[in-house]
């Protein structure tokens, strides 16, 4: 288990990187999170850090296809400067 002080500054630099918006309702996310530990663990229930590789891999897929589509819809309402 990390130190105190490690979690904490591991929590303040994601803060400072991607924080939360204060309208952002944390319930859909904490679902979302328990649906990749369900999902992991039905592929590899007895291997504790295949696991983690899992959930974390579903977790970057999911942010790389929202950047992707975010990106897209910003490039889409972008004006035209032709």
């Amino acid at each position: 288990m990390p130190p105190k002080d490690e979690k904490r500054r591991a929590y303040e630099r994601l803060n400072a990187e991607a924080p939360l918006s204060s309208e952002v309702d944390l319930h859909p996310l904490q679902q979302q999170a328990a649906d990749y530990i369900r999902e992991a663990k039905a592929k590899h229930a007895s291997k504790p850090q295949e696991l983690v590789f899992s959930a974390v891999d579903a977790i970057m897929r999911n942010y790389f296809r929202y950047e992707l589509r975010k990106k897209r819809i910003a490039r889409l309402q972008k004006p035209n400067d032709t």
